[in-house]
């Protein structure tokens, strides 16, 4: 379900504008986005460091020494 209500992020505060009934919901979605946005990230960080060890692998085995 989306979110119904606006949430805003500014610096390291977040501030959600809802009603007290609904804060336990809005809690419940943000956690869920950042939990998909973390693995994410988590996933694009994996990938780099993949990619960059495969660059330096090929970097090293095209090197020689005379």
């Amino acid at each position: 379900p989306a979110m119904r209500r606006q949430a805003v992020v500014e610096g390291s505060r977040l501030a959600s504008t809802c009603m007290a009934y609904e804060l336990q919901g809005q809690i419940d979605q943000l956690n869920e986005v950042i939990s998909a946005t973390n693995d994410a990230c988590r996933l694009g960080s994996e990938q780099a460091e993949l990619r960059q060890d495969g660059e330096l692998r090929d970097l090293k085995a095209s090197l020689r020494y005379d």
